[in-house]
């Protein structure tokens, strides 16, 4: 859940950007964007999916011996 509101952000501020560098018309700094805004958005989505493991492997683990 967290993940898909983290890569809709994403996705937001990336038209956003596009839309401004469009008007002013840096094709530089378009691509610039374009090569390294992917690469951002990959490093967000595996810090948070790092944080999130172990928490998920502490809860699972918890229903496990809940189980028990």
């Amino acid at each position: 859940m967290f993940v898909a509101f983290d890569v809709v952000a994403h996705l937001q501020w990336h038209i956003l950007t596009c839309l401004r560098i469009k008007k002013a018309q840096t094709y530089w700094g378009m691509l610039i964007i374009i090569i390294f805004t992917p690469i951002l958005e990959w490093l967000d989505v595996t810090r948070l999916f790092l944080s999130m493991r172990p928490l998920t492997l502490f809860t699972h683990s918890r229903l496990l011996r809940a189980n028990n």
